[in-house]
């Protein structure tokens, strides 16, 4: 009866510690944010902007990117994500920091609505290709798959691509981000 109580104990906790492995793989793999900003360099990109012009990240001229990959007919994450960052925009100047919208549905976000609707706010707004926006989104570890499922991921990027910090689900405001961007010396 003992060895069966030893034996039973030894079990269980062979299979937790050999389901630890497992956990860590998984939370990497279904979470819905990144995990470590110390080290991830984004590959470069550019995004077409509202006046049709190709523009390059290392191009950007401020020292910092807030880029937020959403799109205009969202009636959840989008709309509130966009009213902050415009409250940001108000307040920190272009050349410390560069707003980025980038559409998921360019088809419906055309050119035309993203520079009356977000543009006109103060937010740059860009469409990318697809295969280049996938790319982007698997190096963040934004959520991919169907359109409603993105995140609510908000990355700061050096123009050199190099992710600096991500602002997850919290409320985003200016003193927010100021604090969290002086914490990290940028």
């Amino acid at each position: 009866m003992v060895n069966n109580i030893k034996l039973r104990h030894l079990l269980v906790l062979t299979l937790a510690v050999s389901a630890l492995p497992f956990g860590l793989w998984a939370s990497h793999i279904f979470s819905p944010g990144v995990h470590s900003t110390n080290s991830l360099t984004v590959s470069p990109f550019s995004w077409t902007n509202t006046d049709g012009e190709l523009v390059e990240l290392s191009s950007v001229k401020s020292p910092l990117v807030m880029l937020f990959v959403g799109y205009l007919s969202c009636d959840s994450v989008c709309p509130a994500r966009l009213g902050e960052l415009v409250t940001i925009s108000r307040s920190i100047p272009s050349q410390e920091l560069t707003l980025l919208f980038i559409t998921l549905d360019p088809n419906r976000d055309t050119l035309e609505r993203r520079k009356e609707l977000v543009a006109s706010l103060g937010i740059s707004a860009g469409a990318m290709d697809d295969k280049a926006l996938s790319r982007l989104r698997f190096e963040l570890n934004d959520r991919q798959g169907d359109i409603s499922l993105h995140s609510a991921n908000v990355y700061v990027l050096s123009p050199a691509g190099k992710l600096i910090t991500v602002f997850g689900n919290q409320s985003l405001s200016v003193d927010t981000v100021k604090s969290r961007l002086s914490k990290l010396n940028v």
